[in-house]
């Protein structure tokens, strides 16, 4: 299966995801009001956390827990193939650590694999994976404003979300894990002869 189908969301419902743990620090509240205040988009939780209740509340109180979908979490070897049907996957690390601004999170790749659109944020690694790659767009991570233009803008633009997503088909043989694993393995090695 698939999210549009688990959803029975018609293609022409725009529909951005947000794959993995829904915890704080992590843009799920930026991504829900964001998708809050514009009616003709759909936001879909896949996975579980400790925001999940605080979030189901505040789509209630917002008036739009009809376009807010919580999904329980998929096994890892289908995540990918499940997300492929949304039209852009979402990865907001606020600028709060070193840790964020190095990041790359499984989800990026994940959404690329499955040929699905990323906007993430303007963190250095995250925004340069982006733009080597030509798979998505960067936003102020904290900036519901922000989202929400980013979000409208490649909802009414289906023919650069169909390039993006060409980009993803075409990065996901470049960022696979059998592409980086010889120089992984030789920066080890290279360390055992120090």
């Amino acid at each position: 299966s698939d999210i549009r189908s688990t959803l029975q969301l018609p293609k022409s419902t725009f529909l951005a995801v947000y794959a993995g743990s829904v915890r704080p620090n992590r843009g799920c509240q930026t991504a829900l009001r964001a998708v809050a205040s514009a009616p003709q988009l759909h936001l879909a939780f896949v996975g579980n956390g400790p925001m999940k209740s605080a979030l189901i509340d505040e789509a209630r109180h917002l008036g739009c827990s009809d376009r807010i979908h919580f999904i329980p979490p998929v096994e890892p070897s289908t995540v990918s193939g499940f997300l492929s049907t949304a039209d852009v996957g979402l990865s907001l690390l606020p600028d709060s650590c070193l840790n964020h601004q190095l990041a790359l999170p499984n989800k990026l790749f994940e959404y690329v694999a499955g040929g699905v659109p990323v906007v993430a944020s303007n963190l250095p690694e995250m925004a340069r994976l982006i733009a080597d790659h030509g798979v998505g767009s960067c936003v102020e991570p904290s900036s519901v404003a922000a989202l929400r233009t980013e979000l409208l803008a490649l909802a009414s633009d289906r023919p650069r979300l169909n390039a993006l997503s060409m980009n993803c088909r075409l990065a996901a043989d470049l960022l696979r894990w059998q592409s980086y694993k010889p120089l992984f393995v030789n920066a080890f090695l290279e360390l055992e002869t120090l």
